[in-house]
């Protein structure tokens, strides 16, 4: 036994477990490697285990910060990403009984309330648990306006906040402090943000285009106890910051604000707007010229929020 020459296996070198938390970027001879088995080195100094895999090499220092830098990048990117995704559901609630919805279905004397089968509402009770500060809900789908109207103590709060959310740079769609929250004063302006992602009253601006008032030219504001409000518009507008569409009340001087909507609108619109009527004003900041404002102009069709049909509204 003595005289006998070693076999091949004894070529092969057993190395032991090291401690869980090696650091894995540093190498060096002393390194231990996770293994389950011998390890056998070959020619090249690479190695491979009992069933003959080659064993991965220890990552070089280089190797290690270019890795660290790509995870800092991508993390990045993705924080970046989820900035515009908040933008573009920040006015949504996450609370799935806050935005649960009815059907409001057709009358049985055939009236359409908004020239179709079926319609939905926001739950305004479950809402209303929420405490949110919400007095109506707009829609105009071919826009893509589906939001809550918010109304604030002032003008600044929601500028910067949503409607349940602490903070939130997207803001919210909200009437001016001064306005009723029934829409019970002669104007209620609505504010809201011309944000980059096409959020808010982003897409307002496509109301400059004939074709596009033609093809919605009503606005729908839900009401808390079941009042749907149907707004007609009439004008759209691009003025500078000087020009006063916040007012609540104009007085005698209200067929004059109309009348100077109106002489100013860059669309054609059928709608009649009396001295007795309501209207509603969206603006939003337009380009990127920060004084100057769009402004689209609207009546209101049923001032007690009876059901009408407007299917045959003529733009």
């Amino acid at each position: 036994m003595a005289n006998e020459q070693p076999s091949e296996r004894m070529g092969r070198v057993y190395r032991v477990k090291s401690a869980p938390f090696e650091n894995p970027f540093i190498a060096s001879e002393s390194e231990t490697i996770f293994q389950s088995g011998p390890i056998e080195v070959f020619p090249d100094g690479s190695e491979a285990d009992a069933i003959g895999k080659r064993a991965k090499k220890p990552m070089k220092l280089i190797e290690a910060i270019s890795y660290c830098l790509a995870i800092v990048v991508f993390s990045f990117n993705s924080f970046l990403g989820g900035i515009e995704a908040i933008q573009k559901i920040a006015y949504t609630d996450s609370d799935k009984t806050a935005i649960r919805v009815i059907q409001l279905e057709t009358s049985q004397d055939g009236i359409q309330s908004a020239g179709e089968q079926k319609r939905q509402a926001p739950d305004f009770d479950a809402l209303e648990q929420s405490g949110a500060d919400i007095i109506g809900w707009m829609r105009l789908e071919e826009v893509y306006i589906d939001d809550p109207i918010v109304k604030g103590k002032d003008s600044d709060y929601y500028l910067s906040h949503a409607y349940r959310s602490p903070y939130n740079p997207a803001g919210s769609l909200f009437a001016d402090y001064r306005a009723d929250t029934g829409f019970a004063s002669q104007n209620t302006a609505i504010y809201g943000y011309n944000l980059k992602n096409g959020t808010m009253f982003a897409k307002l601006k496509k109301y400059q285009d004939q074709r596009m008032y033609e093809a919605q030219p009503i606005i729908t504001i839900y009401m808390p106890g079941g009042k749907v409000y149907y707004y007609h518009i009439f004008a759209v507008v691009l003025a500078d910051a000087s020009f006063d569409c916040t007012k609540p009340e104009y007085g005698d001087g209200f067929t004059n604000f109309v009348n100077s909507l109106r002489r100013q609108s860059r669309i054609a619109s059928n709608a009649k707007v009396a001295s007795s009527d309501r209207i509603v004003c969206l603006s939003t900041c337009h380009g990127a010229n920060a004084d100057e404002r769009l402004v689209v102009a609207a009546v209101l069709l049923n001032q007690d929020g009876e059901e009408i049909d407007i299917s045959g509204v003529k733009p």
